[in-house]
């Protein structure tokens, strides 16, 4: 089901530089309607081309289009099997969405809302659009379930992969900021965030949160980027608007600026980190998810050496 709400004036806010407060009674929107579309809706992109909504249902292998002045679903788009995530591609008008369970990405022409071709992938979780260079950036867990993932790049006009970025374990989340043109990726399973640079189509920064993340959206009113992650909190992170219009992979300053647990109102500060330029193998090592199990590993040792010692001493 979609839920069309209208949005209001919120009550004041509490701002200082080490917390924020939200008033539980803020009222800031009302819901309007309810739109029933297909099972477990997932994905949702706004097409300008017509005004249409878009929203993908996972479960229905479909994808329901939503006429906003009636609040009515108006047409039904059969695509893959498992449709988790799409995208508006507004170079030529396109609509984009990742189908897991069947390994390809649908090509939806909104002029008739019917797929008008299938891109062949593996394993696609989220997408976006990145107008600087008119591709498509797809995370990927994998070319099977036990290899690194990926970030691919998609020609729109040849609807073939150009690139592969390899990221690590478990992408997911990614995002473009236009303020540096960077795209940002949130990995899973070493629980970082990945900044690739689509001039090179390289990453050239690690961001480390320390939780799990999983989805990632920009704010251009304010510049930052929030990370949903796995620990109940939404992490907010400051990217400096790249002063370089070179292609290399610059230094970029990137700070983590606060984290927000969803259960409380109240938002801690953490550190401030910064991204450099790095060169990503097939193979990638980062030292933040390894360390408890090496410190695990230094006190086992530790203890079996005390261990012998005492045995010695009473012989």
């Amino acid at each position: 089901m979609a839920i069309v709400f209208t949005s209001m004036a919120h009550g004041s806010v509490t701002n200082s530089a080490a917390s924020y407060s939200f008033s539980a009674a803020d009222n800031i929107g009302t819901v309007i309607a309810r739109i029933r579309v297909g099972r477990n809706p997932a994905g949702i992109a706004y097409n300008p081309f017509n005004g249409y909504i878009y929203v993908v249902n996972s479960r229905s292998d479909t994808v329901s289009v939503i006429d906003p002045s009636t609040n009515t679903v108006v047409a039904t788009i059969p695509v893959g099997r498992g449709p988790l995530e799409i995208a508006y591609n507004p170079s030529n008008g396109y609509l984009y969405v990742t189908n897991c369970g069947s390994n390809t990405v649908s090509v939806i022409d909104p002029r008739i809302n019917k797929v008008v071709a299938n891109i062949e992938v593996n394993m696609p979780k989220e997408i976006a659009y990145n107008p600087s260079n008119g591709y498509l950036y797809v995370t990927h867990l994998g070319d099977h379930p036990t290899s690194m993932g990926y970030v691919s790049a998609i020609d729109p006009n040849t609807n073939k992969i150009v690139a592969k970025i390899y990221v690590d374990f478990y992408p997911s989340g990614i995002a473009y900021n236009p303020s540096n043109g960077y795209l940002y990726v949130a990995v899973g399973g070493v629980s970082v965030i990945r900044v690739i640079d689509p001039n090179i189509n390289v990453v050239v920064g690690t961001i480390y949160l320390g939780d799990t993340p999983h989805r990632i959206v920009y704010n251009p009113s304010n510049g930052y980027l929030y990370v949903t992650t796995g620990a109940d909190n939404v992490v907010v992170i400051y990217s400096k608007p790249s002063s370089s219009t070179s292609s290399s992979p610059a230094r970029s300053s990137t700070s983590v600026v606060s984290t927000t647990p969803l259960s409380s109102s109240t938002t801690t500060v953490t550190t401030t980190t910064s991204t450099t330029a790095v060169s990503m193998s097939s193979s990638v090592w980062q030292p933040l998810p390894y360390l408890a199990a090496y410190v695990a590993v230094a006190v086992i040792v530790v203890i079996v050496a005390v261990a012998i010692l005492l045995i010695r001493r009473r012989k």
